[in-house]
């Protein structure tokens, strides 16, 4: 009976024992009577070196640290790569919006030209003073003048 309830414990603190993390490993650095710094896993034997220093290696990260560490490299590389295409995306359509731009522009200044053509109707005659171009006319100049100042304005604003 009192096997079985040490079982546990015996388990337990195996457990707990290959969790810790590994002890700190001990180099000896010393120098000798010619001035050479020498580093080493055991001390020098006495009397050989003029000094001697112990210094304490941390030891490093565990399997499993290691593995985390791996998983976050990984994952900041594919946040990267989708933020890259991402800003990539807007750059491959600009072409197409900048070549859709020049088109409206072009499209707005032909209309212009067309606006600026003076018809039949476009006069007003006053008796005894001629004629004279009626406001229709400017109205529908100056609305195309705008269409073609707001195509410039998109077209330079993908620049």
């Amino acid at each position: 009976m009192v096997k079985a309830s040490i079982r546990p414990w015996c388990l337990l603190l195996s457990g707990l024992l290959a969790a810790a993390p590994a002890a700190a490993e001990t180099v000896f650095r010393h120098v000798d009577e010619q001035g050479n710094v020498s580093f080493s896993a055991t001390p020098p034997p006495p009397g050989t070196a003029l000094e001697v220093e112990a210094i304490e290696i941390a030891p490093g990260p565990t399997p499993e640290q290691r593995e985390a560490a791996e998983q976050r490299a990984r994952d900041l590389m594919e946040e990267t790569e989708r933020r890259r295409l991402e800003r990539a995306q807007p750059r491959a359509a600009m072409p197409a919006e900048r070549a859709t731009a020049e088109q409206e522009l072009q499209q707005a200044l032909t209309e212009l030209d067309e606006a600026r053509v003076q018809r039949d109707d476009d006069w007003q005659h006053v008796k005894g003073r001629g004629r004279f171009l009626a406001p229709r006319y400017f109205e529908r100049v100056e609305k195309a003048e705008q269409r073609v100042e707001a195509a410039r304005r998109a077209l330079q604003s993908l620049r």
